[in-house]
């Protein structure tokens, strides 16, 4: 038996007028930046960042100090609303099951 796949969600978000295409993190990027959250949240964030737009983690890294706090947050909270990490408003997403 194969294990059903299921595409990760796409979405886009508008940054000062940019259209940002996203792809929402799967199980192991999120695990791997929840994980690096307890050490390193500046890591983290780049990390989301890497794997929800498509850039490299350098890039990411630079995107962030060349951005501020409110910009990175928007995109941030975008990827992980996408993710289902949050709900749309920000908060625990409602109704979330693991699937048994």
């Amino acid at each position: 038996m194969s294990l059903p796949v299921k595409p990760l969600a796409t979405g886009e978000v508008t940054i000062d007028g940019t259209t940002v295409p996203l792809t929402g993190l799967s199980r192991a990027d999120a695990i791997t930046a929840g994980r690096l959250g307890r050490e390193d949240i500046d890591e983290s964030e780049a990390t989301i960042i890497a794997a929800g737009t498509g850039v490299t983690l350098e890039e990411a890294r630079q995107w962030r100090k060349d951005v501020d706090y409110a910009t990175a947050g928007v995109l941030l909270d975008a990827i992980a609303a996408l993710s289902a990490l949050t709900g749309s408003d920000g908060k625990d997403p409602k109704g979330r099951t693991s699937g048994r």
